[in-house]
């Protein structure tokens, strides 16, 4: 097992995940149409709409999954034909410029965009720019947006030969990354077929961005500074501690192993007990003993996802209270709060299943009535850990099969012989008059 924290690496699509450019676009359409009716052409808004629609789908068609079907020049070349005009490099090239030069005026950065950038790159991930279209193009939105400094690399669909979902679009951005071994990947986009569809097949982490629905992705969120907590830096905002661990990326854990597991995990994030809050940070998380010293643990930022895959769940195998540290292993890191159940484990050798909550009413109802860790105790610290063990060094606290956070609001833990009795002690404190 090695011993180094997993490096991560962000793709980021641009349009419409960045940036407004949907909108720009329309702008530039409108634009265009003005250019052309200034040059007297017998030509109204919705029949040059019309063709213009025409000529993208056939450019489209023809050239499909490559740079060149978004090649702006070629959708009014083919509009001309369809004017049956002849060829007029002039007013070719001035329409073409005019196009880019007003989409380049009207693309705004998407809301938390770049706060989010700033944080992502303070805590030292690499990102890169994973984006179909033409590379100079594309380069062009990042000078005039100003945020080509957060990028470590870009890779173009023109230069990769082909548009997403083609793997080696994102293989060739593994390979500017420079990373080898030891890596997780996420994929962020607007586009379900294309951004999310590559991003499951080459088995990358796919965060869906938009209002939509993408039921392949991993993590749908509405905002960009979503993607913080599910890169796992969201405590660096909130100030708490962070857990270290080392991370083998292995193959995920067998499905027979988290049958038990992902019944009760389904059951509760039905019941919003596990889930995400308003600002997209996840809560809650479930595991199982497995062979003595081990457990099993749903992944690190898994909340917002519904329904589990092996996948999602990490094995650990070891850990370090004074450390802060852990050792796990699976296609996932465990979750930040694995120390928590790591010290009931260790502590109580008949346990062997844990199950950690939010819920505001219960917590508040429970709080100091029942086994309570101090206020100034966070989650994910040294402290916590020394602050459950001394609840659990007294038998009536352990007979009671909970311990409310007091220092991490909503959290309560119960555990138990196996899940379906820790889920009958949930239900029986949910049912306190």
């Amino acid at each position: 097992m090695k011993n180094n924290a997993i490096k991560k690496l962000l793709l980021v699509d641009i349009d419409d995940t960045l940036c407004n450019s949907s909108m720009a676009y329309k702008k530039a359409q409108k634009a265009c149409f003005l250019y052309l009716k200034k040059q007297k052409f017998n030509l109204t808004e919705k029949k040059f709409n019309d063709l213009y629609s025409k000529s993208r789908n056939y450019i489209h068609k023809l050239l499909k999954n490559t740079a060149s079907s978004h090649n702006r020049f070629l959708y009014f070349q083919n509009l001309f034909e369809r004017l049956n005009l002849p060829i007029h490099p002039k007013l070719l090239n001035g329409i073409t410029n005019l196009y880019w030069n007003t989409v380049y005026k009207n693309i705004k950065l998407l809301p938390t965009v770049l706060e989010s950038l700033k944080i992502i790159k303070q805590n030292k991930i690499k990102i890169g720019i994973v984006s179909d279209l033409l590379s100079q193009i594309q380069i062009t939105k990042l000078q005039h947006l100003d945020i080509a400094q957060y990028f470590d690399f870009i890779v173009s669909s023109e230069e990769a030969g082909r548009d997403k979902p083609f793997p080696y679009i994102f293989k060739l951005a593994i390979k500017k990354s420079q990373f080898t071994n030891n890596f997780q990947v996420y994929v962020i986009g607007d586009n379900c077929s294309r951004d999310i569809l590559g991003a499951e097949k080459m088995k990358f982490i796919s965060i869906y961005i938009g209002k939509g629905k993408c039921k392949i992705a991993d993590h749908s969120i509405k905002t960009f500074k979503e993607v913080l907590s599910i890169l796992d830096i969201q405590q660096k905002i909130d100030g708490y501690i962070k857990f270290n661990y080392g991370w083998e990326n292995s193959s995920p854990i067998p499905l027979k192993y988290i049958k038990a597991l992902n019944k009760y995990r389904n059951i509760l994030h039905k019941n919003k007990f596990i889930g995400i809050d308003k600002e997209g940070i996840g809560f809650g998380n479930i595991s199982q003993r497995h062979k003595n010293k081990q457990f099993i643990i749903t992944g690190n930022s898994t909340g917002g996802i519904k329904n589990l895959k092996n996948k999602d769940y990490s094995l650990v195998s070891s850990w370090d209270f004074q450390k802060n540290y852990i050792s796990c292993h699976g296609s996932k890191v465990a979750s930040s709060e694995s120390l928590s159940h790591a010290i009931i484990y260790d502590t109580l050798k008949n346990i062997n299943s844990v199950i950690h909550i939010h819920d505001r009413v219960l917590w508040e109802k429970l709080k100091h009535k029942y086994p309570t860790t101090p206020k100034s105790a966070k989650y994910g610290t040294v402290e916590m850990t020394k602050e459950i063990k001394k609840i659990l060094k007294n038998k009536n606290n352990v007979q009671k099969r909970i311990i409310i956070m007091g220092g991490h609001k909503d959290g309560i833990i119960f555990f138990g012989e196996n899940l379906q009795d820790v889920y009958k002690t949930l239900k029986q404190y949910q049912n306190l008059k």
